[in-house]
């Protein structure tokens, strides 16, 4: 038996199995150097799949992960969206936001639109694109809702607008009242690529 061609052998067949284990995990990022640079991205779509999970499970323990509490929202929005009247401390400052008042308010800051629009986000094409827009989905009757979702690298913000839009009808088929409303969770990605909540924001 011939030895002197083995460890050719082994060196050729360690580089081809390490070559086929890169190529399998670099396949959809390209190169080496693009993928360490996209790698901020890549971790936060992963974050971002782990949040959605653990909203649509309703795990709780799991979504204060993504929030760094207690915590105050300049604007005050957050009040007005769970429509608190007393929106101001003693002091007059905006009311300081806390874990109980997450585990009180969970339902009506993570609606049954905001859950359902959030599975509908295909992470692939927001990769890509750093955007997404749902398709529209019907609330009762009278409204149609739909998400927008951006994704800015240089301020770093992952942005879920959450647009309403209402449409109310007389008997004859007129447009009696209406109106358009947005809803917006703006979260921050962190260098490690974890998405932490900044703020919610109005408008309509």
């Amino acid at each position: 038996m011939k030895w002197w061609y083995l460890p050719v052998f082994i060196v050729v067949s360690c580089f081809s199995t390490e070559q086929t284990f890169a190529g399998n995990w670099y396949s959809n990022a390209g190169t080496v150097n693009t993928l360490q640079q996209q790698s901020d991205t890549i971790k936060w779509i992963e974050d971002f799949k782990l949040f959605r999970a653990a909203i649509f499970i309703n795990d709780r323990a799991a979504v204060k992960k993504y929030f760094k509490l207690p915590m105050v929202n300049p604007s005050g929005e957050i009040w007005y969206l769970l429509g608190v009247d007393d929106k101001t401390d003693k002091t007059g400052k905006v009311k300081t936001f806390t874990e109980g008042d997450l585990d009180k308010y969970f339902k009506k800051i993570f609606t049954v639109p905001f859950v359902k629009s959030i599975q509908k986000i295909k992470t692939e094409e927001l990769y890509a694109k750093n955007y997404f827009e749902t398709p529209e989905q019907k609330e009762g009757k009278a409204t149609t809702y739909k998400m927008y979702v951006t994704y800015d690298k240089k301020t770093k913000i992952l942005s879920f607008n959450l647009a309403y839009n209402t449409v109310i009808k007389n008997k004859e088929g007129e447009i009696e009242d209406g109106g358009e409303s947005n809803v917006i969770y703006n979260f921050i990605i962190q260098k490690n690529g974890h998405l932490l909540f900044k703020e919610i924001r109005l408008a309509g």
